[in-house]
């Protein structure tokens, strides 16, 4: 892109690296957003677009910057200033829900991820009587295989791959197509696995990353806690870290949770306790960028 140096001039002109955001600086996030989109390989227009997507500012953020609708569309041209003026004043929501512009939902899902650590549960996912049956149906399943390491040998563990023939594995594929589509995402991916594991006590993990030829914002987890009741002090969270090895968050594997996120965020399930009484099921479904 032969113009990027000249739009990168043009907002540090206008000091936006001076102006704070998301714990960081305002030209950071446009940068970062930028970056985003251009990893989905989305067209110039719209990453473009993305590093100019609040400058004009929004209900959300009101920079005070002297930029003009005119002075973008110089630069940028008429179509792509048109892509920046309706995302400063859409619905994000009803924008995602209506699901008919792809460029601006494409927008909208990158300023999210290029300020967020994408970590995000949805409680309560299913019924009562749903969730029953797809535990049982998860727990008598008679093919079960010793096998699927992280990132060594020692983390093996019992899976078994999903072949979408029974009900209960298809209502989990479209919640996380929901859960995806919800979050502009799902338009941009496709699914690369989807399985079953299943955890005893004295199975350790491991950290791990779901796919480490892709980056940040190139692999998508969702994850379903497959049980009738679970009790905090039978542990088995699945933890996330940072490069400090700290942890950022710890997720318990509560009934009708399902838990969405960055499958390049290092995470881990945690042993469980030696009083549980019940296996640690989960049902997962990776996604990458198309």
């Amino acid at each position: 892109m032969i113009e990027y140096q000249k739009y990168i001039q043009f907002l540090l002109s206008k000091k936006l690296n001076e102006l704070p955001h998301s714990g960081s600086n305002f030209f950071d996030h446009l940068v970062k957003t930028f970056n985003i989109l251009k990893t989905w390989k989305k067209s110039d227009k719209v990453c473009v677009a993305g590093l100019f997507h609040s400058v004009y500012g929004n209900e959300y953020y009101k920079p005070t910057i002297n930029i003009s609708r005119e002075e973008v569309k110089n630069l940028v041209g008429e179509e792509c200033e048109n892509l920046i003026f309706k995302f400063n004043n859409c619905d994000r929501n009803k924008v995602i829900k209506e699901e008919t512009d792809y460029d601006l939902i494409s927008i909208i899902s990158a300023n999210f991820l290029s300020q967020n650590t994408f970590i995000e549960t949805e409680n309560e996912c299913i019924d009562e009587i749903t969730n029953k049956s797809i535990y049982n149906y998860f727990l008598n399943l008679p093919n079960y295989q010793f096998d699927g390491s992280n990132d060594t040998f020692l983390s093996r563990k019992l899976i078994y791959n999903l072949n979408f023939l029974s009900n209960e594995e298809n209502i989990l594929k479209d919640l996380s197509v929901k859960f995806l589509k919800d979050r502009g995402l799902y338009h941009l991916l496709n699914l690369k696995r989807a399985y079953a594991s299943f955890q005893n006590y004295g199975y350790v993990g491991e950290f791990h990353s779901d796919n480490t030829d892709k980056g940040f914002n190139e692999v998508f987890t969702v994850m379903f806690y497959i049980c009738d009741m679970w009790h905090i002090d039978f542990c088995g969270e699945t933890v996330f870290k940072n490069n400090n090895d700290e942890i950022i968050a710890s997720i318990i594997p509560k009934p009708k949770r399902a838990l969405i996120f960055d499958g390049n965020i290092p995470h881990s399930p945690r042993p469980l306790s030696k009083i549980c009484v019940m296996p640690r099921i989960v049902v997962t479904f990776k996604y990458e960028i198309k």
